[in-house]
């Protein structure tokens, strides 16, 4: 027995309108559970198109992708609500190896049990977190035990002795609690947390690690990693609350290059893909981001080219300055009337271009082409004198998400561009092919 037609369907909804990747299994009481249903995202994912799904089972697809997925779900214990999740290796159809965060509930729905499960790639924080963990352990090799002092507090006599690791021979340095205190040493940076934590320890039998910033003797200051363990008596009163302090200024160092690096890498990418000018994208990064969702979504969209009526004769009576700032001012204007999620591009010179993402309702392309027409109408007088005729024309073409070519798909909006022009200019036409 599969889920009742009323949950099945809520199951469907909600998985096709969650972003990342999701599945829904039934138990089996012999072997690992069967896949019911997988929502598009995950299909795409994988890569396999919606409608090539009936070509192959869910069991199937899962099997060549994620082979251990079903066994581990088999792990899952039947109880209502009862989760878990494991990180998994995996592959798409056409081989790309990748990593996959799988979090699974079990629920029921009358006597049978069911599983929902999401799959998320987390291929990039696999890696990062190799590269971190390989750089570290590098480090740690060489200065291994240079900073390391463990510690021994004795709650009843209020004292904490703590040793050096580098140099054992000097033997160990108490310290009395009370005598910190009256020196005014625990408001150094980070030794009031050391005392907080061990103070917390005394409460209950307990062990953690918490990462300390601590002044030492010299103005020096460093990152330490601290790890206790509260030890009780026989009674369970805790009496003593031993550790480690480790040194990870390193460490830390190399967390904050490696967030640096990443902020950089995608900062240079940013500034790759930008207009100088207007601050939308260039062409280079206009025709990535749309080839990129031509590619990976099926329900295509609108492709807008967009050409500034008599822009010359802005730059050759007021000059390239005001030229700049007309450019500027279509790009604001651009962003304003269009979608966070659209993408805008000034391609070069006096043209531009818009990609809407998502099902080309006609009417609303035509709306926001003609309000774009009526923006730049408005600016006439701005621009003046010398330039009686600014405005823009705009060739649509649309895609019903089969057309997955930006090549075929330009030279559409393009050749409607052309036909607007000829038409007189100042106004939009739509592709008779797209």
């Amino acid at each position: 027995m599969n889920l009742s037609k009323q949950l099945d369907d809520a199951m469907r909804r909600m998985m096709e309108n969650t972003p990342v990747g999701m599945a829904l299994f039934k138990a089996q009481k012999d072997g690992p559970p069967t896949g019911l249903f997988a929502n598009s995202q995950m299909i795409r994912g994988l890569g396999l198109d919606a409608d090539e799904l009936d070509s192959i089972s869910v069991d199937e697809l899962l099997e060549k992708c994620i082979p251990t997925v079903r066994e581990r779900l088999g792990e899952l214990a039947p109880d209502e609500g009862h989760r878990k999740s494991w990180q998994l290796p995996s592959q798409t159809l056409d081989g790309r190896k990748f990593w996959c965060l799988v979090y699974a509930q079990a629920f029921h729905d009358g006597d049978d049990v069911f599983y929902s499960a999401s799959f998320t790639d987390i291929t990039q924080h696999v890696e990062m977190r190799e590269t971190l963990n390989r750089q570290t352990e590098l480090y740690r090799m060489v200065i291994d035990g240079s900073q390391d002092v463990l510690f021994d507090f004795d709650v009843k006599e209020d004292t904490l002795n703590m040793v050096n690791l580098s140099r054992p021979s000097h033997g160990s340095k108490s310290v009395n609690h009370a005598f910190m205190e009256k020196r005014q040493l625990l408001h150094l940076a980070g030794w009031g947390s050391f005392m907080s934590t061990l103070e917390t320890a005394q409460m209950q039998p307990s062990n953690g690690t918490i990462d300390l910033f601590i002044d030492l003797v010299g103005n020096q200051s460093r990152w330490f990693r601290m790890r206790y363990q509260s030890l009780p008596d026989n009674e369970g009163t805790i009496t003593r609350i031993i550790g480690l302090l480790r040194e990870i200024d390193v460490e830390r160092q190399l967390e904050r290059e490696l967030q640096s690096e990443q902020k950089l890498k995608r900062a240079y990418a940013q500034a790759a893909d930008t207009d100088e000018v207007t601050g939308l994208m260039n062409r280079r990064g206009f025709v990535r981001h749309v080839t990129s969702l031509l590619e990976s979504k099926s329900d295509g969209g609108a492709f807008l080219m967009l050409d500034l009526d008599n822009f010359k004769a802005v730059n050759d009576n007021l000059g390239h300055v005001q030229g700049d700032e007309l450019l500027r001012e279509m790009g604001m204007r651009m962003s304003r009337l269009f979608r966070s999620t659209d993408i805008l591009g000034r391609l070069g010179g006096d043209e531009f271009a818009v990609f809407m993402p998502g099902q080309p309702w006609r009417e609303v392309v035509s709306e926001k082409a003609s309000s774009l027409v009526n923006e730049v109408r408005e600016l006439k007088g701005r621009f003046d004198p010398g330039v009686q005729e600014l405005g823009v024309s705009v060739g649509i073409a649309l895609s019903d998400g089969k057309e997955r070519n930006y090549d075929e798909l330009y030279a559409a909006a393009d050749e409607a561009l052309y036909e607007a022009k000829e038409m007189g200019k100042n106004r939009y036409s739509f592709s008779s092919t797209h």
